[in-house]
């Protein structure tokens, strides 16, 4: 018990006495709060509202839907493993572990970003007065939801690149930021929908996909500018 309480003691001294004022200047702490925070946006929107997209969009009963909603994520385990898989394989092959975060980060970025342009482009489905069949769509929604695992190996892993000590702490202070991102996205998704049924239209998941691919490509192209695989913090 005495070893235990030695040890909370210790950690609670190392986050009081992190270097708090460089984490928050640090441009490779904000491009992990930047690009975590576009993630969580599309996915706590995936996450949460596919079901209701394909009932809605393909007039798919719920056991429908959910079962189309499970596919995307399906793919998108094999797409965290097989990034993580590339990574090393551009790290062995002498790309820098910056360039390797993102390259890797830009395709969890820029992936779900077009496969989201290209359902806007479409008009949406026929019950929304496009002309994206069900097929299509689940096979866009399959590329968006498994480029944006690629960010196992892209923002995932940056924490422990910039420090060794303070990874879980750069982490967890970045994800409070992420989360209230993926919130907001929520917020947004169920305001859209609401208005867009509240004016007899059936396109509101349309301006919801149009806004993940605003707040994807900038998610993927600050995190691009702003990220260094260097140690900061020890």
């Amino acid at each position: 018990i005495g070893v235990r309480l030695v040890g909370s003691e210790m950690c609670i001294r190392d986050r009081l006495d992190a270097p708090w004022r460089q984490m928050a200047a640090s441009p490779s702490v904000w491009a992990l709060a930047v690009a975590h925070s576009a993630s969580n946006f599309f996915g706590y929107f995936a996450a949460s509202w596919l079901p209701s997209f394909f009932a809605s969009q393909y007039g798919l009963d719920m056991r429908a839907a959910s079962d189309a909603a499970l596919i995307p994520y399906i793919f998108g385990s094999g797409a965290a493993a097989g990034a993580g898989a590339v990574a090393d394989g551009m790290v062995r092959a002498g790309v820098s572990l910056t360039e390797t975060r993102r390259r890797l980060q830009l395709v969890a970025a820029v992936g779900p970003a077009l496969c989201c342009a290209a359902l806007v482009a479409g008009g949406g489905s026929p019950v929304a007065g496009g002309h994206v069949p069900l097929g299509v769509a689940e096979a866009l929604l399959v590329g968006a939801i498994g480029s944006s695992h690629c960010l196992a190996a892209g923002y995932g892993c940056g924490a422990q690149d910039i420090s060794r000590r303070y990874a879980s702490l750069i982490y967890a202070t970045t994800s409070a930021v992420a989360v209230v991102a993926g919130a907001c996205a929520q917020y947004a998704t169920g305001a859209l929908i609401a208005a867009d049924g509240a004016a007899g239209g059936a396109g509101g998941f349309a301006r919801v996909l149009a806004l993940v691919v605003v707040v994807e490509l900038a998610g993927g192209l600050l995190f691009a500018r702003w990220w260094r695989s260097e140690r900061e913090f020890e």
